[in-house]
């Protein structure tokens, strides 16, 4: 009987041994997809602030854009559509000036006739934060001078209609989201 009670002994110790590297192969697979698991919401998490960010850049932008909007229309229907760049920062620009929006608001003529949004975004405080810019938005207005007359039957036929080129800048949470 003793002899039967040591075999035993020997065969549950052998057992012993298999269930704790089974057990540690398991923990082993589930602290891989629990790390998986973190990874992938620490990404998905900065899509999603990248993505905030991009769309406040987008609402920044055309904030100021509206604002320029209703600037020149204010200015126009109390002065005139052809002096409105006398009472607004207007540039014209010069021929040598880049064509594309983003690179023509760096020239130092467009800088110059930037102006800042009536809030400024970057200071924002309390529950207001979470909106916070990195930088307040801004917009260029362009006077590009007498357009081509009306065709006849429209609302002013034969005036010559003043235009202008409004491009506003908008930037996010971070500088790198510029819209």
């Amino acid at each position: 009987m003793i002899a039967r009670a040591c075999t035993g002994c020997a065969s549950s110790r052998r057992q012993r041994g298999a269930v704790l590297f089974v057990s540690i192969i398991v923990v082993l697979a589930l602290s891989l997809i629990a790390i998986t698991a973190a990874n992938t919401s620490l990404v998905e998490g900065r899509v999603a602030s990248e993505v905030r960010s991009i769309q406040l850049a987008a609402f920044a932008a055309d904030s100021a854009l509206n604002e320029a909007r209703a600037r020149i229309f204010e200015v126009s229907a109390a002065h005139g559509a052809a002096h409105a760049c006398s009472y607004l920062r207007c540039v014209i620009r010069s021929p040598t000036a880049p064509a594309a929006a983003a690179q023509f608001m760096d020239t130092p003529e467009a800088i110059s006739a930037t102006t800042p949004f009536r809030v400024d975004l970057a200071k924002l405080s309390g529950g207001d934060e979470s909106a916070r810019l990195a930088e307040s938005p801004s917009y260029v207005i362009e006077d590009l001078g007498k357009s081509t007359p009306f065709p006849k039957g429209d609302s002013a036929p034969g005036e010559a209609p003043h235009a202008f080129h409004i491009i506003a800048r908008g930037v996010g949470s971070t500088r790198e989201s510029t819209r």
